[in-house]
């Protein structure tokens, strides 16, 4: 429990500390009692990754709401329906769970060798870390955090000039758009005219 709440390698979730994540330990059934005994194995099956993502559902969730979110993905959308989604305390998505919960595993597995000098380790890159520069960062998520195509998005913040030469929307040869600073209005912008005529003179 104190490798998955947040230890000092693991990293923690926004908002929720040790006394939360320790007032739904005390009273979890035996699945999840036994899928937080098992961090630590070399090896960490699917059903743990899914009762450890319950069990981080509940800390989130008041007590009579346990038996209708099981998944944090749901536990998500409802934030959402509550009008509860403040960014800085949502809770976080499936994808980002799991290599905070591989984290968690590879620590308990240090931990569970610290009367074994020099210990032999399996690499930590196989359990929620990545290299960068020569050092060893967490892998935040197991997805993208979001679509390619809205990674991607160009978008200018051109406030004045009307999307001249150096517009980065025209630099990439697209539209301005309403995702623009100009909002690819006639008003404030050059580029939007530029694209129609073109697509008319193909026409």
């Amino acid at each position: 429990m104190h490798a998955i709440s947040g230890a000092d390698v693991t990293g923690a979730f926004n908002g929720k500390g040790k006394t939360s994540f320790w007032r739904r330990f005390i009273d979890a059934v035996e699945d999840v009692l036994k899928a937080l005994a098992s961090l630590g194995d070399s090896i960490i099956k699917d059903e743990t990754y899914e009762i450890i993502e319950k069990y981080v559902c509940t800390v989130y969730l008041r007590p009579t709401e346990h038996n209708r979110i099981y998944t944090l993905k749901e536990l998500r959308l409802w934030f959402f329906t509550q009008k509860q989604a403040v960014a800085g305390h949502m809770p976080p998505t499936s994808a980002a769970l799991r290599p905070a919960v591989r984290r968690a595993n590879y620590q308990s597995m240090e931990w569970s060798r610290c009367d074994v000098p020099h210990p032999s380790l399996p690499p930590a890159q196989d359990f929620g870390w990545k290299i960068e520069d020569r050092k060893l960062v967490p892998q935040l998520c197991d997805l993208p955090c979001g679509p390619e195509e809205l990674i991607l998005l160009t978008k200018c913040s051109c406030s004045r000039g009307r999307c001249a030469q150096k517009c980065k929307c025209v630099l990439s040869q697209l539209p301005c758009t309403e995702m623009c600073a100009c909002l690819g209005e006639e008003q404030t912008c050059n580029n939007i005219h530029n694209v129609i005529e073109t697509i008319s003179d193909d026409e």
